[in-house]
Parts: C-alpha cells; structure tokens; sequence
C-alpha cells in the first residue's frame, strides 16, 4: 500500500512539474524570452542547412562541437521537420527547463533524499535567466546536479546503469552548454 502510494505521489509531482514549466508557453503565441527568437533562427538554419533552395551549406561551415548549444538547435531541427519553428522552439524551451527540477531530484536521489525536494526549483525555472533566453544556462544548471547525484550513486553502489547514465548526463551538458562540463568534471 505504502509503495503505490509513493508512486502516486511522484506521479502527481511529475504532472505538476510539467503543468508548471510547459504552461506559459501554451498560454502565449510568443514567449517573453528575449533570445528565443535567435535560437529559433539558429535551429531553423540548421533545419535547412542541406536545402538548396537556402544555400546556407554554400555560405557557411557547420562547427557543432563550438557550439555551446547544439542540443537544442538539432532537436529544433528535427521538430522542424513536422511543425512550425515557433511549436519546435517552445517544445525544446520546455524539455530543457525540465531539466533543472529533473536534475535536482536527481540529485536528491543520489543524497538518498526524496526526490520531491525538487518542486522547490519551479520558481527558479521562470527567473530572469529564463526570460533573457538564457534556456540552456538553465538546462546545465539541471544536468550538473544530474551529473553530481548520479556520481554519488556511482561512489555509493557502483552498477553499470548508474554509470552509463553519469556519461550520458555528462555528454549531454557538453552539447547543451558546454562552458558548464568543466565545473561537473570537478
């Protein structure tokens, strides 16, 4: 009984957490997010990169690994593919806010805390960060306390998945903000 009650919870909380994050983007055509407008252009270039009738690839050199933020250009990009930029660049703005009350329940969880501790981050996720545009500052906020819960757990109980899920974390904040990999790697 105990545990179902539990999962109820966490679900509830997941549901919360989405609401919180994803609903100012359903309740504006245009968010107040002074540069979501220069990564929707950045994602919709990559989109159209190979596209002749653009000629972005006659004008220009494609470098993602000097890009701090080419996880979300490219997963814009292949939003692009089935909607309108502006849906693609709101989706990608919720799934990187997502990260940061994501990546402190993990945390939490590495601390062997509860992950509910995490519903705490919901206002930080609408501060003045995430109006200025600055999404992925917030995402690697997010997947830096991933990357530290998760080595904790590595640290504790050293199991395959624990690892594989700190390199993946890991991988990501490198192409999601990449000036934020050298403070997780210490």
């Amino acid at each position: 009984m105990r545990r179902s009650s539990e999962t109820a919870l966490y679900a509830f909380a997941a549901v919360v957490t989405l609401v919180a994050v994803a609903r100012p983007f359903a309740a504006v055509r245009y968010p107040a997010m002074t540069d979501l407008p220069f990564h929707a252009a950045s994602g919709s270039a990559l989109r159209h990169y190979w596209d002749p009738t653009f000629h972005f690839a006659d004008q220009f050199e494609l470098h993602p690994l000097e890009v701090p933020y080419v996880s979300s250009y490219a997963l814009m990009a292949l939003l692009m593919l089935v909607m309108s930029p502006l849906a693609a660049a709101k989706i990608v703005s919720v799934l990187l806010l997502l990260l940061l009350p994501i990546g402190l329940g993990t945390l939490a969880w590495g601390m062997r805390k509860s992950p509910l501790v995490a519903l705490a981050s919901l206002p930080l996720v609408w501060g003045s960060l995430t109006h200025w545009g600055f999404v992925n500052f917030v995402a690697a906020i997010g997947l830096m306390a991933a990357s530290i819960g998760l080595s904790l757990r590595v640290l504790d109980r050293p199991t395959r998945r624990a690892q594989i899920a700190l390199g993946c974390v890991l991988v990501l904040l490198f192409f999601t903000h990449v000036f934020r990999l050298p403070f997780a790697l210490l």
